[in-house]
């Protein structure tokens, strides 16, 4: 049972990176592939508040700082490198985020910290480098049900964002940018908005991943990851949060269903990357496109409602 249940806080965690990645590559179409960079700085942030400073006894509280300062840690970085890298269109903003990423990774590998002062009486000076870090076992909050609440608040949040004046000037950027200036929209602002929004949320995914792992490695953040997220994102449909967090579920529940099947098990990533091929072979827009479930709920019910209608009354 307690594998299921690591699973299931698994696909939450993705679900928010997914969602998070969505704000830029789906509805502002800005190619962004240093996003396990965000999710790393992230994690190592929240880990590192909670190997130097916790509080006794007020157990997951001390998830609260260690999860702001993943955010605020992403967010900082996604300005300072939004700020030159949004000046660039396509490719060249895609090979720009990806050096980032792969900047962050290789930062992390080479990066040592002092060691806390429990570490320092075992005779250990200093934690980090390519061995990672090792959160205090009491450090432990990233129980299925307290990932699944911060799942449920990313979703409503960025489902509003999405509807509001923010979302809509998102979305034309991403439809048309000349047309988006034509109208008032201001590009820089909205484009390092969305950067902004998106690493927040990576680095929030990243504290839970922490705070779950208890250990992270270098290594975890590849590039491989940002590019599993965003396949969460093309299959799920460009521009839906719900979309993207079914992709998720439906991905990872997969790939952990194949490892189960005699045969299949020890080759499943080759069975996998085929029935990927398959599905964005016949969904071509994504399991969503740009709707979300209420919208979704609508059209079938008015396909339904319209099949009923046209069957002959006798």
């Amino acid at each position: 049972m307690s594998y299921y249940l690591d699973i299931l806080g698994n696909i939450g965690i993705f679900m928010i990176l997914a969602m998070s990645l969505n704000v830029i590559c789906g509805m502002t179409g800005l190619l962004q592939l240093g996003h396990a960079g965000f999710f790393a700085l992230g994690a190592y942030s929240a880990g590192l508040v909670s190997i130097y400073w916790q509080l006794p006894g007020l157990g997951m509280v001390n998830f609260i700082p260690g999860a702001l300062a993943a955010m605020l840690v992403a967010s900082l970085f996604a300005v300072l490198i939004g700020v030159p890298c949004l000046r660039l269109r396509g490719d060249y903003l895609a090979i720009a985020t990806l050096g980032f990423g792969e900047i962050v990774r290789l930062s992390l590998q080479n990066l040592y910290f002092p060691a806390p002062p429990a570490l320092l009486e075992r005779g250990v000076e200093r934690i980090g480098g390519a061995t990672g870090i090792s959160l205090p076992v009491n450090a432990q909050y990233g129980s299925w049900w307290f990932i699944w609440i911060f799942v449920i608040i990313t979703y409503v949040l960025l489902v509003n964002l999405k509807r509001s004046a923010i979302g809509r000037a998102f979305l034309a950027i991403r439809e048309d940018e000349i047309a988006a200036r034509a109208m008032g929209v201001n590009l820089p602002y909205y484009k390092s908005l969305s950067f902004v929004l998106s690493a927040a949320f990576a680095g929030l995914a990243g504290a839970l991943y922490a705070h779950k792992q208890l250990t992270l490695h270098p290594g975890d953040f590849g590039l491989l990851r940002t590019i599993e997220v965003l396949l969460m994102v093309v299959l799920g449909g460009l521009g839906s949060f719900s979309g993207a967090a079914l992709a998720a579920l439906l991905l990872i529940g997969t790939r952990e269903a194949l490892g189960q099947i005699p045969y299949i098990g020890p080759n499943r990533e080759l069975f996998f990357a085929l029935l990927l091929i398959l599905m964005i072979r016949f969904v071509p827009n994504g399991l969503f496109g740009l709707k979300e479930f209420d919208g979704v709920a609508r059209q079938l019910a008015r396909r339904f409602k319209r099949a009923r209608e046209d069957e002959p009354h006798g």
